[in-house]
């Protein structure tokens, strides 16, 4: 760690170096945003941010990534480029995270959440090799109006209950939604899906509701695919 913000502490259009020589897809951490209320606005980090307090604010930074463990951990109109193997945004637990407004590139998930609650994901531009937003045991999380593009699952719900997929653009891609692994009371709704091969798969989730959905030339005849019979 170079840079280690304490309580309601701010740090501001500062370049970040010095952080540990990456190596292959684990995380480099440079700057950790330790203390309640604590913000970084403005910088570019030259590795990932991590944060493990609550109230943490990151705004219009560059980086390849953010490791979160904390509650209300707020990302917006920021940019994280990744090597194609890693993990974009990764917030463990935790719950009233807002994921805004970022430009999130190039890594094998561009964001997950594991064991959070009642968050949003909305607007972002997304693009990765096999997951956008990936949730995990996750309860009422908000994925709406993010577009998404060359990305083969653009959101997959792993169990979990309560979230909504709501006015997504999603484009060149195996699916635009994956519902699995016994999640509850989903909703996909009002999504625009192009040019992928399904538009969505639920599987092992029969309380998924799947509204009304755009799909524009998909490869399969059937847009949404359910199962196991």
């Amino acid at each position: 760690i170079v840079v280690h913000l304490g309580a309601h502490s701010r740090l501001e259009h500062v370049l970040i170096t010095g952080g540990p020589t990456r190596f292959f897809n684990f995380h480099a951490p440079v700057v950790l945003l330790g203390g309640v209320g604590s913000a970084m606005v403005g910088s570019h980090c030259e590795g990932h941010i991590v944060v493990t307090a609550s109230d943490v604010v990151i705004q219009t930074v560059t980086a390849v990534g953010v490791i979160g463990f904390a509650e209300r951990t707020t990302i917006e109109r920021s940019t994280f480029k990744g090597m194609r193997w890693d993990i974009g945004i990764e917030l463990a637990g935790g719950s009233g995270h807002t994921i805004t407004q970022n430009e999130v590139i190039d890594h094998i998930c561009n964001i997950r959440l594991r064991d959070a609650s009642a968050s949003v994901i909305s607007e972002n531009r997304l693009e990765g090799r096999w997951w956008a937003v990936h949730l995990t045991n996750c309860n009422h999380i908000g994925v709406i109006e993010n577009k998404v593009s060359n990305t083969m699952r653009a959101v997959n719900v792993h169990s979990g209950s309560g979230s909504t997929i709501i006015g997504n653009w999603v484009a060149d891609g195996d699916s635009a939604a994956l519902i699995e692994f016994g999640a509850t009371d989903t909703a996909v709704l009002d999504n625009h899906i192009e040019r992928c091969r399904i538009g969505v798969l639920v599987w092992d989730a029969p309380t998924t509701r799947v509204g009304h959905n755009t799909y524009v030339d998909l490869h399969e005849e059937e847009p949404v695919v359910t199962g196991p019979e």
